[in-house]
């Protein structure tokens, strides 16, 4: 019998928090590559890699990998903390990934559509951390014109099913760099994968904004009001009585 889960809401109003925790996620081959990129960068944010392909996870600079086996085979093999490496059954999804986030503010995903991997779990994702309470932004990156139609019909399914559970969803498409001098379609990829970096730094940044904004105001209230306790009585409204 599969394990219930009991889906504790534990987001929070942004303003209300000192330091609002985020946590960056990167699905699939496309995603992973990017919170690579993030990794490092700030150490107030989490990164979480998710894949099925083994091989590919380890080679990622993340603070938490997360395998989902193909097979009954994986989840029988020696993952060690020290690596990072999380393995999992597709059954127990959605719990590694609910342990993965829990305490976190904001997560941004950040996803290839297309693939098998993002295309598949980014919306699940999503809707797990919906259902904790916990603010959440998709980056969804479309395939070049030039793939195959197949991956591109994939692709247009993959997001019409993210954008039904996802609120704040940000298309990036590849094609928006062929315009651009490429040396190669790596270079292409790299070109890319650095605006969904800069995507993901700014929204990172707002975020941290939006608190100090309201620490601030907070503040000023705070403020006024032990200003409007100090002024002598008479200064104060009348209240009549009957």
């Amino acid at each position: 019998m599969a394990e219930a889960i009991v889906y504790q809401t534990i987001g929070s109003d942004l303003s209300e928090s000192e330091e609002p925790r985020i946590a960056v996620i990167g699905i699939g081959g496309a995603g992973c590559r990017t919170v690579s990129m993030i990794y490092g960068s700030d150490s107030r944010v989490r990164t979480i890699a998710i894949n099925t392909d083994r091989a590919a996870l380890q080679q990622m600079r993340v603070g938490l990998r997360l395998l989902v086996a193909k097979d009954a085979e994986l989840l029988h093999q020696n993952s060690s903390a020290d690596d990072g490496l999380v393995i999992t059954s597709a059954a127990g999804f959605d719990k590694a990934v609910c342990k993965a986030v829990a305490g976190i503010d904001l997560v941004i995903v950040a996803s290839g559509m297309g693939g098998h991997a993002g295309t598949e779990m980014t919306p699940m994702v999503v809707n797990l951390c919906d259902l904790l309470g916990i603010k959440t932004t998709a980056i969804a990156v479309m395939p070049f014109s030039f793939e195959s139609s197949d991956r591109q019909l994939v692709a247009a399914d993959g997001y019409r099913m993210l954008h039904a559970v996802c609120k704040n969803l940000i298309q990036v498409k590849n094609d928006m760099v062929l315009d651009e001098p490429l040396s190669s379609v790596s270079d292409a990829m790299d070109k890319v994968n650095r605006h969904i970096v800069e995507l993901i730094t700014n929204e990172i940044e707002d975020s941290y904004r939006v608190v100090r904004d309201g620490v601030s105001r907070r503040s000023a209230k705070l403020r006024e009001g032990a200003d409007a306790g100090s002024q002598p009585l008479m200064d104060a409204p009348q209240v009549l009585g009957f």
